[in-house]
């Protein structure tokens, strides 16, 4: 696509890849699919970190032709700070209405890669070095690094006449482990965040309110630390489902590093900073027809994941939302059209396979881990539950335990006749096909497939 086109709006239905009538058929044809089969298609880990083609449209695709192939980064991960820093960049005016609630481009994303060769840096420095040439004010005024607490979140946004705050966290680990301190607020206003409300802080001088604001994130944290910092209570608070989580991985070995000249880059800059202007103008985004029949269909479905994951992956419908804008404001549209909600349904099917990847058989607490392990080989009563533990726990830790078991979905409860009193045993329960409803016809798999 070029640059003209990029900044150029128009109304008009435009030719669609993937008609709607084949997308349905492809629902029907995964809800025959045998469950076997199904569970054979899990992602590789390949298929988990590579960015699929339909993400590729608009900005996306024009940066990733221009760079992609002079920088060891995964291009999933260029993509998606691409999307959360135009995102940002463009400012909370541009929304959709869904009922009372406004929804507009800010995303918090977290890239989740080896410390060694993720290189998840260079994907923020090159995405940042365009936009310095696309919008040098909001480079410049508007990114910051990293959230050092709650509090100094809402006095910089309530001090800066720019509502608009893009959080670039290298050390996603210690924005974790600082919302995780008794006392802290940084969770809280973190969620508010997302969700646009008012962020409040009372102090000895007063009431600190920041309102109006638009703010968005980008991540950097290590599997192992993801592991160790995020627990049970973040996942579940609604913290954690607020994130776009994203497997990446290098790419490609450029020893003496690619070559991409300055003029590229401020060319690129040039075309992000047109497309930007553009999408400022626009107030609420409407919808084609077919962009909002494929929506209704997709926001029916259902992710087939449990434990951990399931509370991570709560907020599809916001984020694919949130990215479905992004999407069309960077391809030039004040129409959601449905190469928007393919390509937004297809980055989060990226998200799906890596919180599967890292988190499926976890549930955030360790000692229910091991209870987990031990319930795949045998059934459990709260006995036998402490002493697999080592008897080292109240009734009241056992139970918790047990809650948070029974919340995975994984695990049954059902009663066990004995001389007294029923006992309550806990068995591991295996998906059934019901648990796994086709989400969209864009898995991993068979999306690739149809590519080739």
């Amino acid at each position: 696509m070029g640059g003209d086109s990029l900044t150029q709006f128009s109304d008009d239905h435009r030719h669609v890849r993937s008609p709607i009538r084949w997308l349905r058929d492809q629902w029907d044809l995964a809800a025959t699919t045998r469950f076997e089969d199904m569970r054979a298609q899990e992602p590789s880990e390949d298929e988990v970190l590579s960015l699929p083609w339909r993400c590729r449209i608009g900005l996306v695709d024009v940066v990733l032709n221009r760079i992609e192939t002079q920088l060891e980064a995964d291009p999933l991960a260029i993509a998606s700070i691409l999307l959360t820093y135009f995102g940002n960049a463009m400012g909370s005016k541009p929304h959709v209405q869904i009922g009372p609630q406004a929804h507009g481009g800010n995303v918090y994303t977290v890239l989740v890669g080896d410390s060694s060769s993720g290189r998840k840096g260079e994907a923020a420095r090159a995405v940042s070095r365009i936009f310095e040439h696309a919008d040098p004010y909001w480079a410049a005024n508007c990114i910051q690094g990293g959230f050092a607490s709650g509090e100094a979140v809402i006095a910089a946004l309530a001090e800066s006449a720019d509502p608009r705050r893009l959080v670039l966290e290298h050390e996603q680990a210690a924005t974790l482990a600082r919302a995780g301190r008794e006392g802290s607020i940084l969770s809280a206003v973190l969620r508010n965040g997302f969700d646009g409300g008012p962020l409040e802080n009372r102090r000895a001088g007063g009431m600190v309110v920041a309102k109006g604001h638009h703010v968005s994130s980008v991540g950097m944290i290590t599997p192992e630390e993801l592991g160790r910092s995020l627990t049970t209570v973040e996942a579940s608070n609604g913290y954690g489902s607020r994130h776009l989580w994203l497997r990446v991985q290098r790419q490609r070995r450029l020893p003496f590093g690619g070559d991409i000249p300055d003029v590229a880059w401020a060319s690129l800059g040039d075309e992000v900073g047109a497309c930007l202007e553009e999408a400022r103008r626009v107030d609420v985004l409407e919808w084609t027809d077919d962009g909002r029949s494929l929506w209704k269909d997709l926001y029916a479905r259902t992710p087939d994941v449990f434990g951990l994951a399931r509370a991570l992956l709560s907020r599809r419908e916001t984020i694919m939302l949130r990215l479905a804008i992004i999407y069309a404001l960077s391809d030039g549209r004040r129409r959601i059209d449905v190469d928007h909600v393919i390509a937004a349904s297809a980055l989060w099917e990226r998200s799906v396979s890596s919180v599967k990847t890292i988190w499926q058989q976890s549930t955030g607490d360790p000692l229910a881990d091991a209870v987990l392990v031990e319930l795949r080989h045998r059934s459990l009563t709260q006995t036998e539950v402490r002493q697999v533990l080592g008897h080292n726990y109240s009734a009241a830790r056992i139970q918790d335990i047990v809650d948070v078991l029974l919340g995975t979905g994984l695990v049954d409860l059902t009663e066990r006749k004995t001389a007294g009193r029923p006992a309550q045993v806990l068995s591991y329960r295996e998906p059934s096909p019901e648990d796994f409803p086709p989400i969209s016809p864009f898995s991993p798999n068979e999306e690739e497939k149809r590519h080739r």
